[in-house]
């Protein structure tokens, strides 16, 4: 038990205290060798007494027999089901309260099992199984290997007698028709497919919002087996998290088709109209803590039935269960909808996108594309405040290879222009493979200066860095802003996990922290869940508002809030004119036609994103994320002598 807590990644984990799988294996061998033993002196016994009884064996087969029509005729669901759940009044209520259960029809049944009963099949499962560390984007778990592979009679089935009368109980005729009640199915849907394994969720282990839709899947059902002493706390995490849904915004052409559906519906003709589909709200609507001996189920329903498992954050045990599916003899309809068939969809759909639209670089580097000078720079009082503006033919120029790089992306021909400078020459060279671009002007310079550290700004490090950049494709920057404002973010991002009770290996425990103040939630959780900092940007009023904050979170220093301060920079740095130019001598890449940029916030144990194809582009985009990530010590140095960076963070 300890050791599946402190497993490391990609090792089998024995859910004992002894030895880990290859000791097991190792003491499987011994076993067999105590049988071969065992088996030869019962034939030199045998020998000694001058061969076989005939009358002796005959009888010991009529003794088999007997044994036989024993297990035959034995309730399967006797000692292994609590009596009180299969009473004719039980099932009723279970299914009016599994019909009603919000967000969406599921069932909760306590006490499934006698607790001594259940307690023999834990202490199995801890003595007798190893599980594998298993992690993808979606999860993180360590598992048992398929308890349909297990064989009546083996050896491994023998050491685990209580664990197989689980299994049989479970996948029997007669439970399955009281699932089948308490659900509301049909009688004779749930077909007799073992499908269930022994799930071992450590400290950090999770899994991320999903609706379970694969092939004939019907029920998806958890019964807990977690440890009951010490009783299982909110503190401990690892609860099941149900999530409520809303239908997806219909497009345009979804419009035009019901439009069509109607006229259709007029002349006569039957038309079967399609449900939108649905969305997963971002925090879970409903929750269960997993307590010892309670069974947990649903219907598996495509775009429907969406939950996860919350991270653990107990680091004494292990979260253990037994979790599998019933399944059905075909599909469910509309399997399109699942979530795994929406994570490998290239189209993006409204409601599902997860990336924003570029916008050109304008003069005024706010971002918004207006070309409003409303932004004033941060700074200390008493230092010049605002950038050194571009001149007027300068902005013409950028706007117009902004629009110039837009239009080509488009598959337009761009306009052609009386005036060519020698410097959009240089531009279209370098297009080309061509020679760099021109050294960064003096009001660059100036600009950039304001926020990033001066290190970076130097010709040789943007040769360095650019070298580097062109080998690999990508480059990380240590210590990229200068000291003033990485103390002011330092600062802000403690201060507001401090507040919101968050990080330092804290469970996170509420879905709400740190939201308000401009920060929202923004999924959908089957894809990503993290707070962005938008500060009312939609309306007019709140974006002045919005302005004024980030100018006053500029210059308050250890007062700053940490959204308005990361807002600034990505205003007046990240997405201004200057940090384009810029980005070309870091990477020798074309000049950037625009940008599309968020601020965000990951709250450790509840934040996160999942790679899927609706994420990819069309045209190449270059990734820039500039991260504030509490360490736990010193940035790491630069030994020349070693040639790399020492230490860690």
């Amino acid at each position: 038990e300890k050791k599946v807590a402190n497993g490391e990644d990609g090792d089998d984990v024995d859910m004992t205290n002894g030895d880990n799988a290859e000791a097991e294996a190792d003491s499987d061998c011994l076993g067999g060798e105590k049988e071969s033993a065992e088996k030869s002196a019962e034939a030199e016994a045998e020998g000694e007494n001058g061969g076989d009884d005939a009358a002796a064996a005959a009888k010991k087969d009529d003794g088999d027999d007997d044994a036989k029509k024993k297990v035959e005729n034995e309730d399967p669901l006797s000692g292994v089901i609590s009596p009180s759940v299969l009473a004719p009044s039980s099932v009723s209520a279970l299914s009016s309260s599994y019909s009603t259960a919000s967000p969406y029809p599921h069932g909760v049944v306590q006490s499934i099992c006698p607790p001594a009963f259940l307690k023999s099949v834990l202490n199995e499962l801890k003595s007798s199984t190893s599980v594998k560390f298993k992690e993808s984007d979606l999860f993180r778990v360590y598992q048992s290997i398929d308890l349909a592979n297990l064989v009546p009679g083996s050896e491994y089935a023998a050491n685990m007698p209580h664990l197989m009368k689980l299994r049989g109980a479970l996948y029997s005729q007669q439970f399955r028709s009281v699932v089948e009640k308490m659900a509301g199915l049909k009688e004779g849907t749930l077909i007799d497919r073992v499908d269930c394994a022994a799930n071992c969720h450590a400290r950090g282990c999770h899994l991320l919002c999903h609706d379970d839709v694969i092939g004939t899947r019907k029920v998806s059902y958890i019964v807990y087996l977690t440890d009951p002493d010490p009783e299982w706390k909110d503190e401990d995490g690892g609860r099941l998290e149900l999530y409520g849904s809303k239908p997806e915004e219909e497009e345009e052409e979804e419009e035009e088709e019901e439009s069509s559906a109607d006229a259709a519906a007029k002349e006569g003709e039957e038309v079967e109209r399609r449900a939108p589909r649905r969305v997963p709200d971002p925090f879970p609507a409903s929750t269960l803590l997993p307590q010892f001996n309670t069974l947990a189920f649903f219907e598996v329903r495509p775009g429907v039935s969406f939950h996860s498992v919350q991270e653990v954050f107990a680091s004494d045990r292990p979260r253990l269960s037994l979790q599998g599916w019933y399944h059905a003899v075909g599909g469910p309809e509309n399997a399109d909808d699942a979530t795994l068939n929406r994570l490998k969809e290239r189209e993006v759909r409204r409601g599902e996108d997860t990336e924003g639209a570029f916008v050109p670089f304008d003069a005024d580097g706010d971002g918004d594309g207006d070309g409003d000078d409303a932004e004033e720079e941060a700074g200390d009082e008493g230092k010049e405040k605002g950038p050194e503006k571009e001149s007027a033919a300068e902005r013409e120029k950028s706007k117009a290879a902004a629009a110039s790089e837009t239009r080509e992306d488009e598959g337009e021909k761009p306009e052609e222009t009386e005036k060519s400078t020698a410097a959009e020459d240089s531009e279209k060279e370098d297009e080309e493979d061509g020679p760099p671009p021109p050294p960064l002007s003096q009001s660059d310079l100036s600009h950039l200066s304001r926020y990033i550290n001066p290190l970076y700004l130097t010709s040789s490090s943007l040769s360095d860095v650019r070298q580097r950049f062109e080998e690999e494709s990508s480059v990380r920057l240590r210590k990229f802003l200068n000291d003033e404002w990485s103390a002011k973010l330092s600062q802000a991002t403690k201060k507001e996990d401090e507040r919101d009770d968050l990080g330092r290996g804290k469970p996170s425990l509420n879905y709400d922290a740190g939201v308000g103040g401009g920060w929202s939630a923004v999924g959908p959780a089957h894809k990503q869940r993290f707070l962005e900092y938008k500060g009312g940007e939609n309306d007019e009023k709140k974006k002045k508002k919005k302005k004024e904050e980030e100018k006053r979170a500029s210059e308050a220093g250890e007062e700053a809030q940490a959204g308005p301060l990361l807002s600034v920079l990505r205003s007046s740095l990240l997405t201004h004119p200057s940090f384009s130019r810029y980005l070309r001598h870091l990477t020798s890449l074309a000049p950037p036609s625009g940008h599309r940029s968020v601020v965000r916030r990951f709250r450790p144990g509840l934040d996160y994103t999942v790679a899927h194809y609706g994420a990819l582009t069309q045209t190449s985009v270059l990734d820039a994320t500039l991260c504030f990530c509490a360490g736990r010590g010193e940035q790491p140095l630069y030994d020349k002598e070693v040639g790399d960076l020492m230490g860690e963070d």
